[in-house]
């Protein structure tokens, strides 16, 4: 097995975001493993279907009869956690490995169970800091995510587009 710190739990919230903002094969780029649950693959990703992220190197893996009594029992008492979220946590949780999501709801409770977690933002700054992409192509690729409505934090957003304006004197194109 890889070493756990390169290795990430993702769930379709990112995939999605990265979809959007045309970063899907540079994102399976970094020097990392992504990894996501059988629910995920089999039920949340149609449209681009799972084969395509498969194709850039997105791991499947399946939960145990023992998870998904966890996941039966997480779902009780956290209601405004979908089934598939609770499968990202549960690999995330039982590998002790980093979990991607850009679900607030499953931030707060992967995080409140000591689970780090990293979301689209962090995505696109270590494709910079692994110089897969330039500071302008995260730019244009925020941008485009923010034009598909991603919900993204608008501050830390914000606070990207200025940092890179002052870089590279990028400005933040306007949505129109």
């Amino acid at each position: 097995m890889m070493d756990s710190r390169y290795r990430y739990v993702t769930d379709a919230s990112i995939l999605f975001d990265a979809v959007k903002g045309g970063i899907l094969h540079e994102m399976f780029q970094l020097p990392f493993t992504f990894v996501t649950s059988d629910f995920i693959t089999d039920r949340e990703l149609k449209n681009p279907p799972f084969s395509e992220f498969k194709s850039e190197g997105l791991i499947k893996e399946e939960l145990s009869g023992s998870q998904i009594n966890a996941m039966s029992q997480i779902r009780t008492s956290h209601k405004n956690l979908s089934i598939y979220d609770i499968s990202a946590f549960i690999l995330a949780r039982d590998h002790g490995i980093t979990l991607l999501t850009g679900d607030n709801a499953l931030r707060e409770y992967a995080e409140a169970s000591g689970i780090q977690v990293h979301g689209i933002l962090w995505i696109l700054d270590e494709l910079v800091r692994n110089k897969i992409i330039t500071q302008k192509d995260a730019a244009i690729a925020l941008q485009e995510m923010l034009d598909h409505e991603c919900r993204l934090p608008k501050k830390e957003c914000d606070a990207r587009f200025a940092q890179w304006k002052k870089d590279i004197g990028y400005t933040r194109l306007e949505t129109q």
